[in-house]
């Protein structure tokens, strides 16, 4: 909800310079922050508990490994948004893109 909420956020001409999309923005960036925190430690300890005795590093390992991924991924993705709108467009709308598109990821992990 708050990624999707980031790609929603008011322009400067709603809020002044910058002051309500940057109070939504950080609101939005803490409730990130605070599901990650709260996710991490059961899915740690699920994969603990699920794995083969052997494996049980490696399956925990697939975390960090994940968000690499991820990471590397968005960037992908970004540079082929920023290639195909060119600067200006990336800079009034296209930065939204991305995070809209979790929604859809959203809406099938549902």
């Amino acid at each position: 909800v708050a990624t999707v909420a980031q790609g929603c956020l008011p322009g400067k001409h709603l809020g002044g310079d910058f002051c309500l999309g940057l109070v939504v923005l950080i609101m939005c960036r803490v409730l990130q922050g605070l599901s990650a925190g709260g996710e991490i430690g059961a899915v740690v300890a699920y994969l603990m508990e699920a794995s083969p005795v052997g494996s049980v590093g490696m399956a925990v390992s697939m975390i960090g490994v994940g968000g690499q991924i991820s990471g590397v991924l968005a960037s992908a993705m970004v540079a082929l948004l920023h290639q195909g709108l060119g600067s200006e467009l990336m800079l009034v709308w296209g930065w939204r893109v991305p995070f809209l598109i979790s929604a859809l990821r959203s809406a099938l992990a549902i």
